[in-house]
């Protein structure tokens, strides 16, 4: 006597499948993965903000605004947020693994994700820039890996960077115009 349900064209039972199985899992991991990108992604209130229970971000602000302890307190910068920004977009379309993933530009506020080098993990970076009195500004940067509990310093190392060459930028933006000999 044949078994049914192996017979080839008849209907597999109401079990489901092994294949089936797989599928559901992975449609949850996407969807939960999705979420969590996309909470990655949504708008920071660095007043409200509060470290995170693992040790792979790095957080700058000013001292006037997060009510966690940053790891550093963010520097002012002699041009407005605007200017600041401007110069910021200029020296982030240099860094080839960087993208915009979402503006709040009401807010001034934007995150970006970098991939690292030879893994592809992505770090979520989200900048907000604040106009300060006499044509000043200043920015809070929230930097922090996607999946791991230690970021080996990464972070840190992006803020450094970042910082360094946009300082830089501002001094050029600042410097008068050079004559060129005749």
């Amino acid at each position: 006597m044949q078994n049914k349900a192996c017979q080839p064209g008849q209907p597999q039972g109401a079990a489901p499948t092994f294949l089936q199985l797989i599928s559901g899992v992975l449609a949850i991991l996407l969807l939960t993965f999705s979420q969590l990108s996309s909470a990655l992604e949504s708008e920071v209130d660095f007043s409200e903000l509060a470290p995170p229970h693992r040790p792979n971000y790095y957080l700058i602000s000013p001292a006037w605004m997060a009510p966690a302890l940053p790891h550093e307190v963010s520097p002012d910068f002699a041009v407005p947020a605007s200017v600041l920004y401007e110069l910021w977009e200029e020296m982030l379309a240099r860094e080839k693994r960087v993208t915009l993933k979402a503006a709040y530009p009401e807010s001034g506020q934007y995150v970006y994700r970098e991939h690292s080098f030879m893994f592809r993990f992505p770090d979520f970076i989200t900048v907000q820039f604040f106009d300060l009195p006499n044509k000043q500004s200043t920015l809070a940067i929230y930097s922090r890996a996607r999946y791991g509990y230690f970021d080996f310093n990464v972070n840190k190392k992006r803020i450094d960077r970042w910082l360094a060459q946009l300082d830089r930028r501002v001094a050029k933006h600042l410097a008068p115009p050079q004559k060129r000999p005749a």
